[in-house]
């Protein structure tokens, strides 16, 4: 009697997976609780104490996060790309990748994007 092969099994010795680096490192930031009205009607009332929650106090919130973003980027020399509706995001890479001088160094940061 034979034991069927698995795939690892059967691709052992023909198939090398190499990995040279990290083509590119994505932070997205999301918060699940605040994506139901109720939940960011919890978070204004509970967490930031508004006594009366309204969608006009995120206007704040989200100008004070991209600002130290912005501060961030620029402290640090770092291109802050902000990309237009559809655009992809690989196309501003390879762009940047083009102007490297670096060639094959490794790249702490090339830019920042926000969509």
């Amino acid at each position: 009697m034979t034991v069927a092969r698995n795939a690892a099994d059967a691709l052992t010795g023909h198939v090398t997976l190499e990995v040279e680096s990290i083509d590119r490192l994505y932070l997205n930031l999301y918060q699940p609780t605040l994506q139901t009205p109720g939940g960011a009607f919890n978070f204004l009332r509970e967490v930031r104490v508004c006594p009366v929650p309204s969608a006009a106090l995120m206007a704040p919130m989200t100008r004070t996060l991209f600002a130290a973003i912005e501060a961030f980027a620029a402290e640090r020399g770092i291109d802050l790309v902000t990309f237009e509706c559809g655009e992809r995001k690989d196309d501003s890479t390879q762009r940047y990748l083009r102007a490297w001088p670096g060639g094959e160094d490794v790249l702490d940061v090339l830019y920042a994007g926000k969509a």
